[in-house]
């Protein structure tokens, strides 16, 4: 059972979803602030908001496995 869970990162200030990079190609690993308000967005925002995500997704999954 593989599924692919697509998670968008939106600043936790502002909740926009565009991003200052500080170079090519566009990645997680340099992304600089938020374009919306300016945020300090650290690579460990990114990877703690996804983690969130993972596990929300998670326990949905294991609901839905128990519901049956």
């Amino acid at each position: 059972m593989s599924e692919t869970i697509r998670v968008e990162f939106s600043c936790p200030d502002c909740g926009s979803k565009s991003f200052v990079f500080s170079a090519e190609p566009h990645s997680m690993d340099n992304v600089e602030s938020c374009a919306g308000c300016g945020r300090a967005i650290s690579k460990d925002d990114i990877i703690e908001h996804s983690r969130q995500i993972a596990k929300k997704r998670a326990d949905e999954m294991v609901r839905n496995i128990f519901k049956r």
